[in-house]
């Protein structure tokens, strides 16, 4: 296992721009009432746009730029609503209400949730690998598949998901009332 984790973060900034990015951060290590999770799937709900891309963003000036983890797509904020945005000035914010996964770690009251398919509506759930209390997690039965194991809460007809392919190890964000996507790329041959 890597000694870290990506997570997608949404940031305001005070100049007007709300900018999304990939950011490498150490990996987290579960407290004695936590699991680490490896994040597998999270759905992209209405409550997470809010967050994500906010109901100020002027989705007509989207840019990127950059490749890979360095790719940061930005776009303006409405200039009538920058005020309302105030209290998200500057600051790099993790995003994803809810997820699945599978345990790989934990404290000492989650030893034995390792190796469990779980979901947890834990928030900063757009990561690769999250730490959340054990009392949070939903255990699945078995047979879940990785999908379904992040859309306990969400109405799925309301949400599309990420999710990460076992066979090529690509993640891809899917919804299935539209065309697939992998960050702009057609992906619905490998779904």
């Amino acid at each position: 296992m890597s000694n870290t984790s990506r997570e997608i973060r949404s940031e305001v900034t005070s100049d007007g721009q709300l900018k999304l990015s990939i950011e490498s951060v150490e990996m987290p290590t579960p407290k004695d009432h936590e699991v680490l999770l490896k994040v597998e799937a999270s759905p992209i709900n209405p409550s997470d746009l809010g967050l994500l891309i906010s109901f100020a963003a002027d989705l007509s000036s989207i840019t990127t730029e950059g490749s890979g983890d360095d790719k940061v797509t930005t776009m303006n904020i409405l200039s009538a609503l920058h005020k309302t945005m105030a209290a998200r000035f500057d600051k790099s914010m993790k995003v994803g209400n809810e997820g699945g996964g599978v345990v790989v770690d934990a404290g000492e009251a989650g030893k034995g949730l390792i190796g469990k398919t779980v979901g947890v509506a834990g928030g900063a759930m757009y990561s690769e690998y999250r730490c959340v209390p054990v009392d949070s997690c939903l255990v699945m039965n078995d047979g879940t598949s990785l999908k379904r194991s992040c859309l306990f809460i969400c109405k799925p007809s309301n949400c599309s998901w990420v999710y990460r392919n076992h066979e090529n190890g690509k993640s891809y964000s899917y919804h299935p009332h539209c065309r697939s996507i992998k960050f702009g790329s057609d992906v619905s041959k490998n779904m």
